[in-house]
């Protein structure tokens, strides 16, 4: 650890914690505490996860989980050290709840007060990380009645400058862009959104997610003659993944001759519906809905397919992804990606250069695309290679971790040199 980023403490705030779907927070609260910082967590909607080995790893790297007073929280979550009310008898909550109480604000802003309470009392964190514009607003209006004191970061990922910005009022970010310390978007695509709304740009830069590279061993994964073609999707059974385009490929690919199997990890609301369309395709046979598993269950399942097929799309209200972590797995670990041009994905899957890309909802060019490289195993290695590169170079969770500290230790220089 450099003098730059001396330890810290720090509060992780995310809507849902944990959480299978985004293993990008958990990664970043092991890799920060692994550094030597201190973690927090708050969440108002604690999850669960069923991956042991992270389990392990996160009981090791965090501090206290704060929740709302009364919030639920799974069994299987038991093992967590947990806080939902104030330390009443520390001299700070008192100071901070009559801050709270003398707020001009504080009617108007009860609500963050009463999901706040746990934070109360609690000593003086170096900075605060808000994954998803919503908490980075919850977060300011708890600032702004004096609850808390820290600077903030805001991480926004996609869902919340896009679906989200479509069931609230058009100011909901306003009083967060002027307040809000730093506005960290994970693609430029995000970045260039976060501009168009009014976010200050010299407060906002780009901060990637990346994975765990040592975690992967890359090994080529062509088709072996005689032997199907095995794809492997990982995503939640909604509509903006595009697992309708995946499979209506799958099935032109078997109309070829191309003998192909589709294995889907994930659920979701449209599964039952998307299993109606793998049988009226008449290909039932070769499409295998796995559900939901562990973290190190998908890493297994990438060591048995040979290509990951990510076709997002922009849902009909707008919504879109950001960069799925599971193609930086995929490319660490020498699975082909063949995805859509969404969001920021094209930022990492460059077309014949590292990967195949095809239109949204083109389900004849993601077929397209499958077959060229199942004709062409030398194009196909080449691609792998390159992928192999774009990751290590750009996508490195131990870099991308430090690069954050380094932001969150620059952010709290102003704040440590005022404090006696």
């Amino acid at each position: 650890m450099t003098n730059s980023t001396r330890p810290l403490r720090l509060l992780f705030v995310a809507p849902g914690f944990p959480k299978i779907s985004e293993t990008f927070v958990t990664d970043q609260v092991i890799g920060l505490s692994r550094m030597g910082h201190h973690v927090d967590v708050f969440t108002t909607n604690p999850g669960s996860l069923n991956d042991p080995g992270l389990r392990q790893e996160l009981a090791g790297a965090m501090g206290h989980l704060h929740l709302p007073p009364g919030t639920k929280l799974d069994p299987e979550l038991s093992w967590l050290p947990q806080r939902r009310q104030p330390t009443w008898w520390h001299p700070r909550t008192k100071l901070n709840i009559l801050q709270v109480l003398v707020n001009r604000q504080f009617w108007s802003l009860r609500y963050p007060l009463r999901q706040g309470a746990a934070l109360l009392g609690q000593p003086a964190y170096d900075a605060i990380v808000c994954h998803f514009g919503p908490a980075g607003v919850m977060l300011q209006a708890m600032r702004d009645i004096g609850l808390i004191k820290a600077p903030m970061v805001t991480i926004f990922h996609g869902y919340d400058i896009t679906n989200c910005l479509g069931q609230v009022p058009d100011t909901y970010y306003n009083n967060l862009f002027a307040r809000g310390d730093m506005f960290l978007p994970i693609s430029d695509r995000w970045y260039n959104r976060l501009l168009e709304l009014g976010c200050p740009e010299e407060r906002t830069q780009v901060q990637r997610l990346g994975t765990d590279l040592q975690t992967f061993a890359h090994a080529m994964r062509t088709a072996e003659p005689g032997q199907p073609l095995q794809l492997l999707s990982v995503a939640r059974l909604v509509e903006k993944k595009g697992i309708e385009y995946g499979i209506k490929a799958v099935a032109r690919l078997n109309g070829q001759g191309i003998d192909t199997v589709y294995n889907i990890v994930g659920d979701g609301p449209l599964r039952s519906e998307l299993e109606a369309l793998a049988g009226k395709l008449g290909i039932s046979q070769n499409v295998n809905f796995l559900g939901a598993r562990a973290h190190a269950e998908i890493a297994t399942l990438m060591t048995e397919n040979n290509i990951l097929l990510v076709p997002s799309v922009t849902d009909a209200r707008g919504g879109m992804e950001g960069i799925p972590v599971v193609i930086m797995e995929a490319m660490a670990t020498g699975l082909l990606v063949v995805a859509s041009r969404h969001s920021g994905i094209p930022e990492i899957v460059h077309h014949e250069k590292n990967g195949l890309l095809a239109a949204e909802r083109d389900d004849e060019g993601l077929a397209s695309c499958l077959a060229s490289v199942h004709r062409d195993q030398q194009r196909w290695q080449d691609l792998v290679n390159a992928a192999h590169g774009t990751v290590h170079t750009n996508y490195d969770l131990h870099r991308q971790n430090a690069a954050l500290a380094e932001i969150l230790s620059q952010l709290n220089q102003p704040a440590r040199s005022g404090r006696s």
